[in-house]
């Protein structure tokens, strides 16, 4: 046993930032779970409840969608880890790190004995931790590339007290047998997620979509808006903005307008100027006889005023003849 830890790893949380209360890796059921866990005090807890406390830890610190997480796998000895966890970043190397619960000095000690419980996963392993509650564990009785992470009673998170590093201890790749049992955990039929979990994931699927589907819809209605607003800032730039107030009857012109002005358009225009051009031939056809018919009618005018000025040129005559 050694002290592998460099003073200034010593303390201090693990690399990510703090858990989000509202981490979507917990199911709803779990979310409740640890809330009533957080709310207790140490001295309530029973080590099966500090237990479930590390685990929905682990699982709150390494979520996805970048790490992918087993609980409880089995070794080809039948020997098993609490968890483990993969990185599914290339850039991280696909790194796996694995883990030891131990909510009492008791389970560390029985552990302690039994050296050769993890030596399958410590060779596979890139990163191996105990995870343990504050003051189980001591740093000088881990073994050399261990690592260990506490819980400590009034914080919510976990904090790395002594980092760990398998790089020179691994003598093997996980193999076939290793990644089948991850997969039977993790998507397979002994998956991590229960019928609830399932459930509640498909729940609150639900629930984002419908709240996406609002979103959207307000971001629609929203555009609609704008496009009006768009529309009456123009007929008022345009000196129409009388229409604000338009009623029933001015609608009704408006629309007969409209109407017309599709009656007239570049074709019916043609049409209707088409059929004036033709009046007015028809009209130059009968311009001749009807000056005749006028010329004829000024004449008969004429005679008859010059018969009625004649007549009145002799009307002594007319006297003469009626006294004889």
């Amino acid at each position: 046993m050694s002290d592998n830890t460099p003073s200034n790893n010593r303390e201090k949380p693990t690399e990510k930032s703090p858990p989000d209360p509202e981490n979507n890796s917990l199911t709803q059921t779990e979310k409740e779970e640890w809330q009533e866990l957080v709310e207790k005090e140490e001295s309530e807890l029973s080590d099966a409840e500090k237990t479930s406390k590390i685990k929905l830890s682990i699982k709150r610190r390494y979520d996805a969608p970048e790490w992918t997480v087993a609980f409880e796998l089995m070794s080809p000895e039948n020997r098993r880890a609490d968890a483990i966890a993969v990185n599914t970043l290339a850039s991280r190397n696909y790194k796996i790190v694995g883990f030891e619960f131990k909510a009492s000095r008791n389970d560390w000690l029985s552990e302690k004995r039994d050296g050769e419980k993890a030596d399958y996963f410590a060779r596979i392993c890139d990163e191996w931790y105990i995870v343990a509650w504050a003051g189980i564990v001591t740093e000088d009785e881990l073994p050399d590339g261990w690592g260990l992470l506490e819980l400590k009673p009034n914080s919510e998170q976990l904090w790395t007290i002594v980092e760990s590093d398998m790089s020179g201890y691994q003598q093997e790749s996980p193999g076939r047998p290793f990644w089948g049992r991850f997969l039977k955990k993790t998507v397979g039929s002994e998956t991590n997620y229960t019928e609830q979990d399932l459930k509640e994931a498909q729940k609150r699927g639900y629930e984002e979509g419908k709240e996406d589907g609002k979103e959207y819809g307000s971001t629609i209605e929203d555009r609609r808006i704008k496009k009006k607003a768009e529309r009456w800032d123009a007929l008022e730039e345009a000196g129409l903005d009388w229409l604000y107030n338009v009623t029933e009857e001015d609608i009704q012109e408006l629309r007969d307008a409209r109407k017309l002005l599709h009656m007239l358009n570049e074709e019916g225009y043609k049409t209707i100027r088409s059929e004036f051009e033709n009046l007015v031939d028809a009209l130059n056809k009968f311009r001749a006889p009807l000056e005749r018919l006028e010329k004829k009618a000024n004449r008969e005018s004429d005679s008859d005023s010059n018969l009625i000025i004649e007549e009145d040129d002799h009307p002594e005559q007319d006297n003469s003849n009626t006294n004889q």
